[in-house]
C-alpha cells in the first residue's frame, strides 16, 4: 500500500521554537490532497498517537490553497539529532510520513463522500427513518461501550466462521477513514478477533471495526476507545487459514453492503446508507429531526400540548 511520503514530501519551519517542530506537509496532486484530508490521517488523535504526546501539544492546520498542512508536535517526539538548517531533510526522520494510505481504484471511490463533519450529530434513528427501515443492521449488533460512534465508507471483508486470517488482509488494504465491516456470518462461538487485532485497525487509521460475530478480549478493546460493533464476546479464538474475500459486496447483519457504502454506528445499533443515495439521505435524516426538535420543544413539559398531539395521532389512526 502506498506510503504519505510515496505524495508528498515535507519541509520543516525555521520559526517552531526551542521546543515544538512545525513541518508542513505538501502534496502535488489535488485529489490526493482532499482524500487525505477526508480521512483520519490528520486528526490530531492520530498525530498524537503516532508521536506519543498530548493531544494539546497537537496543532493542525489545513492551507488548500497551498495544497498542504500544517502539522506541528513536540520536539521531544523527533528521536536523533535534528539539524535546523535542513529543510528538505527532514522526511526521513518524520514517522508520519511513513503512515499508509490507499490509492487503489477502490479507495478512491469509497472516500468519495461528503466526509464526517457533513454527519456529525446525525443519529442513525434518523438515517432509518430517511430509509424507511431498510438498511438497519441487526439489532444485536452494538457498540461494546454506549458512547462510541462511526461513520465512514465500508471497506467489506468475508470470512468463513472461526477464520480471522483475512481480517488482516482487510486491515492491510482498507483506507484510513473507512470502516471494516466483517461478514462473520453471526457466528458467536470463536472471536472474529481481540484487543490486538482491533488495536492493528486502530493503528491504520481505519473509522471502526462492525462485526456479525463476536470479540474476545472486551476490557482491552474498551480500554483502546475506539469504535467496535459486534454481537457480543466469548473466549475462544479463531484460526488464520485464510478463507474468504475482501474488498467485495457481503451480507451483513442480514444487509447488503457494497464497498463505499457508508456505515454509521451510535448507541442505538448500525445502519448502512448505499453510496448513491447518501446526499438524500442526510437531507431526509436532518429535516427528520429539525423536525423532531421542533416536536420536542413545543410538546415535552406542556399538558395541553402534549394532551393534543395524542390526540391528533389517534384521530389521524382512526383511533380517537
Amino acid at each position: 500500500m502506498t506510503k504519505l511520503k510515496d505524495v508528498a514530501y515535507v519541509l520543516r519551519s525555521k520559526n517552531a521554537g526551542p521546543f515544538y517542530i512545525t513541518i508542513d506537509v505538501i502534496f502535488n496532486d489535488e485529489t490526493i490532497y482532499e482524500k487525505v484530508l477526508k480521512s483520519t490521517l490528520f486528526s490530531r488523535e492520530k498525530i498524537a498517537d503516532i508521536y506519543q504526546c498530548d493531544l494539546n501539544e497537537v496543532d493542525i492546520f489545513p492551507y488548500e490553497q497551498a495544497q498542504s498542512i500544517k502539522v506541528s508536535f513536540p520536539r521531544k517526539s523527533i528521536s536523533g539529532d535534528i539539524d535546523d538548517t535542513d529543510l528538505f531533510g527532514a522526511q526521513h526522520h518524520v514517522p508520519l510520513m511513513e503512515q499508509q494510505i490507499g490509492l487503489s481504484e477502490y479507495d478512491q471511490e469509497s472516500n468519495g463522500w461528503n466526509g464526517k463533519g457533513a454527519w456529525e450529530g446525525i443519529q442513525t434513528t434518523s438515517v432509518s427513518d430517511a430509509l424507511q427501515g431498510l438498511t438497519n443492521l441487526d439489532s444485536a449488533i452494538k457498540p461494546i461501550t454506549d458512547d462510541l460512534f462511526v461513520i465512514g465508507p465500508a471497506y467489506p471483508v468475508r470470512v468463513r466462521a472461526a477464520d480471522n486470517l483475512l481480517v488482516l488482509k482487510a486491515i492491510e488494504e482498507a483506507n484510513p477513514g473507512d470502516v471494516l465491516i466483517i461478514d462473520g456470518k453471526g457466528y458467536e462461538q470463536n472471536a472474529i478477533c481481540g484487543d490486538f487485532v482491533i488495536g492493528l485497525a486502530k493503528t491504520m487509521g481505519l473509522a471502526g471495526v462492525v462485526i456479525d460475530g463476536v470479540v474476545r478480549d472486551i476490557q482491552g478493546i474498551q480500554s483502546l476507545n475506539y469504535p467496535v460493533f459486534c454481537r457480543g464476546t466469548t473466549v475462544a479464538a479463531s484460526d488464520k487459514h485464510g478463507t474468504g474475500e475482501t474488498g467485495e459486496p457481503i451480507s451483513c447483519g442480514g444487509v447488503p453492503i457494497h464497498p463505499g457504502d457508508l456505515i454509521l454506528g451510535d448507541t442505538d445499533g448500525v445502519t448502512v446508507i448505499p453510496k448513491e443515495r447518501e446526499n438524500e439521505t442526510l437531507d431526509k435524516a436532518l429535516e427528520k429531526q429539525e423536525r423532531d426538535e421542533v416536536r420536542e420543544r413545543d410538546v415535552i413539559g406542556n399538558t395541553e400540548a402534549a394532551h393534543a398531539y395524542i390526540r391528533n395521532q389517534l384521530v389521524k389512526a382512526g383511533r380517537a
